[in-house]
């Protein structure tokens, strides 16, 4: 079993150390002219990739929330906004965390309770204070294939 990108090089080129670039290059020699990415639509086709990874591992594991002790509900008071504000958030799907474009409805000093959505399903957890950024725009909505 080959264990490290080293081992793959040495392997390849007989204790000659290239790098990754280098063997990319001698393995595409000879043949015709490679096909590129459109930089006009990279970002909409970067996003349209987070979309379904997104998806996938929404489907796959269970949306985390933090316990009524870890947000402090017994002693904190909460603040709930009647317009919700924009935000990226980390928000964690079993052992996956992914950042999401959401709102913030509810908040209190160390938590942030955020409404986001996957496909046509809207999500509700709360996340730490300190894992949400305000955004200054109204979060976007996801594609669902």
């Amino acid at each position: 079993m080959i264990r490290s990108t080293e081992e793959v090089l040495t392997t390849l080129h007989d204790d000659r150390r290239t790098s990754v670039v280098g063997h990319i290059l001698v393995l595409g020699r000879g043949r015709g002219p490679t096909i590129g990415t459109s930089k006009r639509y990279e970002q909409h086709f970067d996003r349209l990739m987070d979309d379904r990874i997104l998806a996938r591992i929404a489907a796959e594991h269970p949306l985390q929330s933090l316990t009524p002790q870890e947000r402090q509900a017994d002693t904190l008071p909460v603040t709930r906004d009647p317009q919700p504000k924009p935000c990226n958030a980390w928000v964690r799907f079993g052992p996956h965390s992914m950042r999401v474009e959401g709102t913030v409805v509810v908040w209190n000093d160390v938590a942030c309770g955020v409404s986001f959505q996957v496909g046509n399903k809207e999500h509700r957890c709360w996340v730490w204070a300190n894992a949400v950024t305000p955004l200054d725009r109204p979060p976007r909505a996801l594609d669902s294939h």
